[in-house]
């Protein structure tokens, strides 16, 4: 029996049979690591052909057509632009049994086995037993928002490294940290167990599976590079055998550890480009927020403001949006268009999906990740228009779309010329709902106009008495009082005492923990320290010295 590895979530299985007439012949058995994705779309799978025998969907192999491979092609691709996840909170809990199952059976350290099966049923546990809909929707929707950060992997990985550690934001293992990061593993003990593939191939020789390994595929890659550049002459056996070993026969699975990010050290890893929006207090932005959620609640759709899970501005899915409650002004307007324009889009009920859809089909043959980008593209290019309609601030959505084009390898701008008419319909339907609220917008507008001179200068005002004040004090010596002044913001403050608060947290100490978001960075005569309300660190001679323990245990007090 050989698993064909066509797809990612529903593939192919080739399975010898013996006739009656005791002929072999084979079948093709469709299959799937979530047998949850088959039961959830059988029906698309009996319309491509597929034959059900009360057991299993298969066919024989030939009756096996292009048409049926490309039908369950197009079927992986939907999976893939649901992120291969279902919203489903009880589907959800059937996958989480499978892989239940799965980890019973998998060869990993018992002990790890253990501690994963007891967390695997406390998570099942805490879902199920939810007491309303909306905290079994908030449970999964945490899951849904921790996985995109681990796009590339698959449901049980992305689940396993959650189970482990649900703060870890990007992992590799020890080698790969050293080698592509120079950054060294703090704690081995701390390792995140997940699946690794690995590549096998038929030894000619032997007629064995052996390993095709990272080193050798590394080995291979050199070679032919060298061979295209003339700098060494082909040699037809060693490409045949390079050939030979790039004809991969099925993935071994095995048990392999990786580390967060959060358990090295060594060199920075280059700061995330700011693709947020401007959190302000802008009334007019405010309003923008308001008019659009009375907009999207009178169409049907649910709108929340809870805290975000994951680092994400808000997201959307069928009959709700959600725009994380940390987000105001300007950011909230942005991010609240973003997520309308995903409805209107990209959920079966949007006045514009099956126009979107089109393009999808019209565009051709898609991976995952550069449909993503498109959705992406199209839903932020709606933000953007808006936002400049309404005169609110649009210096971070060219960046978020330079990070898709990053990731999905397509133009960003050609994507946009290509669906400008899509991007001009959902703007112009959106500002058309918007103006029905013309006069509270105007409102809201004039009145801001008013004041922002004197917002401004009261901010301009509060920085430079908090930064006279740090230079006034007695308790604070000259070379402490200019390495503080450096990081001093707008929002920072001088209290009594001479401690100042509210100061800018820089780039190593956010590396260190990523629990950093839950507290903040204030100085004294001793030093720098992390704080919350309740309390504060010890005090550093610089912030680098401040350490991961120390903004773990802060953090927890707030």
């Amino acid at each position: 029996m050989s698993k064909q590895n066509l797809f990612e979530y529903i593939n192919l299985e080739k399975k010898g049979f013996v006739s009656k007439a005791g002929k072999n012949y084979d079948k093709y058995i469709v299959t799937s690591d979530n047998p949850s994705e088959i039961k959830k779309n059988y029906k698309k799978i009996g319309e491509l052909g597929f034959k059900w025998n009360g057991r299993v969907w298969s066919i024989v192999s030939w009756k096996l057509t292009k048409k049926m491979v490309d039908g369950l092609k197009d079927l992986n691709s939907y999976l893939e632009s649901e992120g291969g996840q279902t919203g489903n909170v009880e589907e959800f809990l059937t996958q989480l049994e499978d892989f239940k199952a799965e980890i019973q059976g998998a060869d990993i350290e018992l002990k790890t086995k253990t501690e994963l099966e007891t967390k695997i049923e406390q998570y099942i546990n805490d879902i199920a037993n939810a007491t309303d809909e909306r905290a079994a929707d908030a449970a999964l929707q945490k899951f849904l928002n921790f996985s995109s950060r681990f796009h590339k992997y698959s449901f049980t990985n992305i689940m396993l490294i959650y189970l482990q550690d649900p703060n870890a934001t990007k992992v590799a293992g020890k080698g790969k940290w050293k080698r592509d990061f120079n950054r060294t593993v703090i704690d081995t003990s701390k390792a995140i167990s997940i699946n690794c593939g690995n590549k096998m191939y038929r030894n000619p020789s032997s007629g064995k599976a052996e390993e095709y390994t990272l080193s050798q595929q590394n080995k291979d890659k050199e070679y032919i590079k060298q061979v295209q550049s003339g700098a060494v002459p082909m040699d037809r056996n060693k490409m045949k055998s390079i050939e030979n070993r790039k004809n991969v026969i099925f993935i071994a699975f095995s048990p392999c550890a990786v580390f967060d990010i959060a358990n090295t050290t060594g060199d920075p890893v280059a700061d995330e480009p700011d693709w947020r929006g401007s959190n302000d207090d802008r009334a007019d932005a405010t309003a923008l927020f308001s008019i659009a959620k009375k907009s999207l609640e009178q169409m049907g759709i649910r709108v929340t403001q809870d805290p975000s899970t994951a680092g994400e501005n808000g997201w959307s899915r069928k009959g709700q949006i959600n725009v994380s409650s940390d987000a105001t002004g300007s950011g909230a307007a942005s991010t609240i268009f973003h997520e309308w324009a995903h409805d209107l889009l990209h959920q079966e009920s949007g006045k514009f999906y099956k126009k979107a859809q089109k393009y999808f089909v019209d565009k051709g043959q898609l991976n995952h990740t550069q449909m993503k980008q498109i959705k992406e593209i199209q839903a932020e290019t709606v933000s953007a228009t808006l936002c400049k309609h309404y005169n609110l601030p649009t210096d971070h959505q060219p960046t978020y779309m330079a990070l898709w084009q990053a990731q999905g390898g397509l133009n960003s701008r050609q994507l946009i010329r290509e669906n400008i008419s899509t991007i001009t319909d959902v703007s112009n339907f959106i500002i058309t709902q918007i103006k029905k609220y013309e006069n509270e917008f105007q409102t809201a507008r004039a009145g801001m106009n008013q004041s922002n001179t004197i917002n401004e200068s009261t901010k301009k005002s509060k920085y430079m008495k908090s930064k006279d004040s740090l230079m006034k004090s007695k308790s604070i010596d000259n070379e402490m009082k200019e390495l503080i002044s450096k990081y001093m913001l707008g929002g920072s403050s001088y209290h009594e005492g001479g401690r100042v608060h509210g100061l800018k947290i820089p780039h190593e100490l956010r590396e260190k923990s990523n629990k950093i978001k839950g507290v903040s960075m204030g100085a004294d005569k001793n030093g720098f320290y992390v704080y919350t309300h309740r309390a504060r660190s010890k005090s550093h001679p610089t912030p680098d010295k401040i350490t991961a323990k120390e903004i773990n245990f802060i953090e927890s007090t707030g």
